[in-house]
């Protein structure tokens, strides 16, 4: 069949069918492309997550290993909790003989106040 004997309807009709199946081809190519893609990425994403969680479980391993040896270890641990020990021990005198001291300084000082005020009284103001 020639394309002169065509009907240029016909033959406009059987170049719409065939790109619309070229273009079908091809859509369909695409989406098996993306699913495959998308797949992928979920693939390594997942490998991803599991790297990360491997990483943070060594870490944490890793710590806990580190301060079991440091405290455990005789030359380093002792002498480290020891001076902790000495340090937060001399705060605490600190800060207790601070209160302590600024409360007696109030106690002692408010009597005094309170004695001098009661002899001024009973002393007529100072005049006798």
């Amino acid at each position: 069949m020639a394309i002169d004997s065509l009907d240029p309807v016909q033959f406009c009709s059987a170049q719409i069918q065939a790109l619309r199946a070229s273009i079908d081809a091809q859509s369909q190519a695409l989406r098996t492309s993306i699913d495959a893609l998308s797949r992928q990425v979920e693939l390594q994403g997942k490998a991803i997550d599991e790297m990360r969680a491997s990483w943070v479980e060594d870490a944490e391993e890793g710590a806990v290993a580190a301060l079991a040896r440091i405290t455990h270890d005789s030359d380093h641990g002792r002498p480290y909790w020891e001076r902790g020990a000495d340090h937060i021990g001399r705060r605490w005198y600190d800060v207790w003989s601070r209160w302590l001291g600024g409360w007696l300084t109030k106690l002692v000082g408010g009597a005094a106040l309170t004695a001098a005020v009661i002899w001024y009284v009973t002393s007529n103001g100072g005049k006798k």
